[in-house]
């Protein structure tokens, strides 16, 4: 019989302690504990132990902590590892988490080739995340990506500046602005504590306005490399079924920040057409790199899944705990 033990323990002792293979991995376990961090509990892990050995290990990340939505949040996988010596821990580890939160949607996202079957086994619903982007025509020598010449005709320079002005989110200004169908699952305290707060890198937050509401929500951050840039939407909430203004936006961003290119995730169909904006087919033709930490001049495809589809709630980069240091 299983048993849930809770403790509070530092990051630092448990990865320090468990040192394993990446999963698939128990008939043998039969006791885990639920153990939380001591700096504000923004980290969770189930653990598997045998003899007080620990031989299995299930991180998770809870939505919740920045929107304040308790039963309609996702719970993320994070780090999930066991030992090759108990076969069927990974799946244990994971029923585990989705049976202590019934109420939840479980999401994992930045999956490798293993737990991605792992989650399938699971009934997840799985996928690769779509990478779309735009290329800036002003760029005549590419540094960061591989592609083919683009013709300037392709930008409607005047409609992208006659487009929509990006304001800024402050939460002062949000509360009665939302398109509440939009946000059910990614508010504006949502983006605000996670990005806006976030340690690692400088995120700025934006929103457009549609008939005085809030149509979208998203995030973009710069990096540099090799002595060029690329804007990186990381997440996104609103309605994607006209898409032609953010698509504007981002050309905004595009050109003003002076990037080759701009890029962005999702598991979602979006219109590619005459606006630029292309879908990477992950070809040798068209490289547009998702590592920078190292840079690795690469298409790098993103593996996601869901436990339970939802209506609109899409899966960015961002999502999880995806969009962090590698290095």
């Amino acid at each position: 019989m299983l048993t849930l033990n809770l403790k509070i323990l530092p990051i630092s002792w448990i990865i320090s302690t468990f040192i394993g293979k990446e999963v698939i991995s128990c008939q043998k376990i039969k006791k885990f504990s639920c153990i939380t961090t001591k700096k504000k509990k923004n980290l969770n892990f189930i653990l598997a132990k045998e003899n007080k050995k620990i031989v299995g290990i299930l991180g998770y990340l809870k939505d919740s902590k920045f929107s304040k939505i308790k039963n309609k949040s996702i719970i993320w996988t994070s780090l999930l590892k066991a030992s090759n010596s108990y076969p069927g821990l990974g799946l244990k580890l994971v029923s585990k988490l989705i049976k202590k939160f019934p109420a939840n949607n479980i999401g994992c996202n930045g999956n490798n080739t293993d737990s991605d079957k792992l989650f399938k086994l699971l009934g997840f619903n799985t996928f690769v995340l779509n990478q779309y982007y735009l290329i800036n025509p002003n760029i005549k020598k590419f540094k960061l990506i591989t592609h083919p010449k683009i013709k300037k005709s392709m930008i409607d320079r005047k409609k992208y500046l006659k487009g929509p002005i990006l304001k800024k989110l402050r939460i002062k200004n949000y509360y009665s602005y939302l398109e509440k169908k939009y946000f059910k699952y990614k508010n504006a305290n949502f983006f605000l504590t996670k990005y806006h707060k976030n340690k690692f890198y400088n995120y700025s937050i934006v929103y457009i306005e549609e008939r005085k509401k809030i149509k979208c929500i998203f995030v973009f951050r710069i990096v540099k490399k090799k002595k060029s840039r690329a804007a990186r939407i990381v997440d996104y909430a609103g309605n994607l079924k006209n898409f032609k203004e953010e698509i504007y936006a981002f050309y905004r961003i595009l050109i003003e920040n002076k990037c080759e290119y701009l890029d962005f995730f999702i598991n979602y169909n979006l219109p590619c057409h005459k606006n630029g904006l292309k879908l990477n087919m992950n070809d040798k033709k068209v490289v547009i790199p998702n590592y920078f930490e190292p840079f690795i001049r690469k298409n790098i495809l993103i593996r996601s899944g869901i436990l339970k589809n939802t209506k609109n709630h899409f899966v960015c980069k961002g999502d999880g705990d995806l969009e962090r240091p590698n290095v």
